[in-house]
Parts: C-alpha cells; structure tokens; sequence
C-alpha cells in the first residue's frame, strides 16, 4: 500500500477515486463505480467525496485544502491579534453597563 494522496494524472475530478484505488491496488475503474452508487443510491456520496477532497492531500505538495484552509486561518488569526490595540489599565477597569447614562 502507498500513502493515500490525490495524484496529478489520471483524476476526473478531484483525483480522490484515483487515490484510493492506488492506496488499496484495485482498478480505479472499480472505485469509480463503487462511488458513482454510493452518489447515486445511497444520498451521502457527495457529501463523502467532498470531504474526502478536502482532507486528502494532493501528491504534488503533500497539502489538502482542509490544511490550507486551517493555516490560512491560523495566519489571519494571529495578525488580527497582533494589530489590535492594547487596553490600558483604565480601560481594563471600567465595565460597560448599557443601562448607565454617561
């Protein structure tokens, strides 16, 4: 068994049949058909395949969207953290009560 990634050749679509087909040594052929009735008789195939896109890595770079996403995330995340204003120890004091009159 290979490490379960998505290859550059030979995908129709996100490369995710061709993945596993290669990770377990069957005929992707086999696999295909395997998802096309799980897409078309049991509701949940789209649903499946789709995560399984977002979740397996690509064979060029070794990333998946759902790592790219999460990393993405982290990134704006941290930068946002870092620009906000500090409080001061005034500032952290008061509590803002919306029933005062200032």
């Amino acid at each position: 068994m290979t490490k379960l990634t998505r290859p550059k050749e030979g995908r129709l679509l996100g490369g995710v049949c061709a993945g596993i087909a290669r990770n377990i040594d069957v005929d992707v052929t086999l696999v295909r058909v395997v998802a096309a009735a799980l897409i078309l008789f049991a509701g949940a195939g789209p649903l499946i395949y789709l995560v399984a896109w977002a979740i397996i890595p690509n064979e060029e770079d070794g990333s998946s969207f759902a790592s790219e996403a999460a990393e993405q995330a982290r990134t704006s995340w941290q930068s946002r953290k870092s620009h906000r204003p500090q409080r001061t120890e005034e500032q952290s004091s008061e509590t803002f009560d919306p029933y005062s009159e200032h």
